[in-house]
């Protein structure tokens, strides 16, 4: 008889064991996924996978093929930093919590496998600043909004969570809550919660990269009183309260925006408001704003039919004594005093320069 026949049971068990010894030297933290970091492509090769494991955020999941088929979480060194015991993990998040999957639920630990948020939620997003969890369908859905802690950010259901892009295209997080007739809106940029006393119904964004503000539609009373227009800065201050009509960008008939300022409407007045200086340009007056020409000059006509010209800053520029004839190439004309004039705007120097038609 040889060897092995007479010491196989033996051998047999070695083998399990030492198997078993190498997963368990390889999957405990602190372990060693033998391979290389290559810095160019980013991944993690190992003998037996061509691609190699991508990483992200200096750290790269990997599926150990053990009994159990479990997921892990590896540093570039490939050392072991969260063991092989979930379903599945996603990526790694630059502020240290990524997800994990267990009997098919989402929850959320960080890189010492403190849960943040348990496995419950069927999505779960990692922002910035923040975690959003829902679960269920519609119309039973329920969403959370958590700090990075796993504490809740509002105490009622999020009633929704929204992304704007602002400048340099950096995604600003907001939520709402509602509760009766009180709405809650969450910032993710300075983690402020707006309280408001009114049914938030809608809103929608204007502005541009430098400046942009949350314009709210909303009722005091739900469905018994007339909606009214607000507006929110998205650091979480009440710019303007729920009083006005209508609020709207000025278009110039190239239809391009002059996104900095707002048309502001409380019936039959208008006035000007800048959302970069957070401050009314012009009050609200008797009459009516707009804008014709391809500068900045706006024109307000008030209700007894008297028009003057302001520029982006609020200053008269043509009085009511002036009288505009038309737009000729990139100049205005107009009359004063029996004297006809033209003028146009310096845009380098930001300045109106006006002449005398002899």
């Amino acid at each position: 008889m040889s060897v092995f026949g007479k010491h196989k049971a033996k051998l047999i068990t070695a083998a399990l064991l030492l198997t078993l010894l190498i997963w368990w030297l390889m999957g405990v933290p602190g372990g060693y996924i033998p391979g290389r970091y290559d810095a160019e492509s980013k991944t993690y090769d190992v003998f037996w996978d061509k691609k190699g494991f991508v990483c992200q955020n200096g750290y790269f999941r990997i599926k150990f093929y053990t009994p159990f088929k479990k997921y892990g979480l590896c540093d570039t060194n490939g050392r072991v930093i969260i063991p092989f015991r979930y379903d599945n993990i996603g990526d790694l998040e630059p502020n240290g919590l990524l997800t994990f999957t267990r009997n098919k639920k989402l929850g959320v630990i960080n890189l010492k496998q403190e849960i943040i948020a348990p496995p419950e939620w069927d999505r779960i997003s990692i922002y910035e600043k923040e975690i959003y969890a829902g679960k269920g369908t519609a119309p039973n859905a329920e969403y959370v909004l958590l700090g990075l802690t796993g504490k809740p950010i509002f105490t009622d259901t999020v009633f929704v969570l929204g992304n704007v892009a602002l400048q340099h295209n950096r995604s600003h997080r907001f939520a709402f809550a509602l509760k009766d007739t009180v709405s809650y809106i969450y910032f993710g940029d300075g983690q402020k919660i707006l309280t408001l006393d009114y049914f938030a119904q809608s809103y929608k964004f204007l502005g541009d990269d430098t400046a942009t503000v949350m314009v709210i539609y909303g009722q005091k009373q739900k469905g018994r009183s007339k909606s009214k227009v607000a507006v929110v800065g998205m650091t979480g201050e009440e710019l303007l309260p729920l009083e006005f009509d209508y609020v709207q960008e000025f278009a110039k008939p190239e239809n391009v925006l002059v996104t900095n300022l707002l048309l502001i409407g409380k019936r039959p007045s208008e006035g000007m408001y800048d959302i970069n200086q957070k401050k009314w340009i012009w009050p609200l007056f008797p009459g009516k704003i707009d804008r014709e020409y391809a500068i900045p000059l706006f024109r307000l006509k008030s209700e007894k039919g008297k028009i003057r010209y302001i520029d982006a800053h609020g200053t008269v520029i043509l009085s009511e004594k002036i009288s505009v004839i038309s737009w000729q190439g990139n100049e205005l004309l107009f009359v004063r005093n029996n004297q006809h004039y033209r003028m146009r705007y310096d845009k380098a120097r930001e300045k109106f320069i006006w002449y005398n038609i002899r």
